[in-house]
């Protein structure tokens, strides 16, 4: 008798910010990750969603991560108003800055901005895998569930939904 093969969580993380150990600590072992820079994970074709989504079936995964660090350099390089690497993760947060600059100019702690900077780019991420070929039809019909989850500066992970029950497709 074969048995039922255990639901696994997938992690999107910067391979920069070193914390896949924390994950471990939290989750266990038995999980997956994809590193992208800054966890934006751009997929150039047809073939790399497709490629994720059949990672996602052999796997067994029913849930996807997208986890961001206040340590993030990325992060802080667009806060700060550095130029860090000048990678498509650093334009994408560049533009989410600027779009809502009126919001995070107001808060004074830098590593508050960091968050709420972390936190609107990890609900961007949410509705383009949600829009997205073979994964956001998985989504919409609950097979496969998308949060975000922050660390902040005392290695706390804060969950962060990133797609309501009223999410569609946009």
């Amino acid at each position: 008798m074969e048995l039922p093969k255990l639901k696994k969580p997938l992690f999107i993380v910067c391979p920069e910010c070193h914390i896949e150990h924390l994950i471990k600590k939290e989750f266990g072992h038995d999980i997956l990750f994809l590193s992208a820079l800054g966890g934006e994970y751009l997929y150039g074709s047809i073939e790399e969603y497709e490629e994720v989504s059949q990672l996602i079936d052999q796997e067994n995964v029913n849930q996807v991560y997208i986890v961001n660090s206040c340590g993030c350099t990325f992060l802080d390089a667009v806060i700060s108003g550095n130029h860090f690497k000048d990678t498509p993760v650093e334009q994408t947060l560049n533009n989410l800055y600027f779009d809502h600059i009126e919001d995070l100019l107001p808060i004074e702690e830098h590593s508050e901005r960091i968050r709420v900077l972390s936190e609107l780019f990890m609900k961007t991420q949410g509705q383009r895998l949600l829009n997205s070929p073979f994964l956001g039809s998985k989504i919409e019909s609950g097979e496969l569930q998308c949060d975000g989850i922050f660390i902040d500066e005392h290695k706390e992970l804060t969950p962060i939904d990133l797609l309501t029950t009223s999410s569609k497709r946009i």
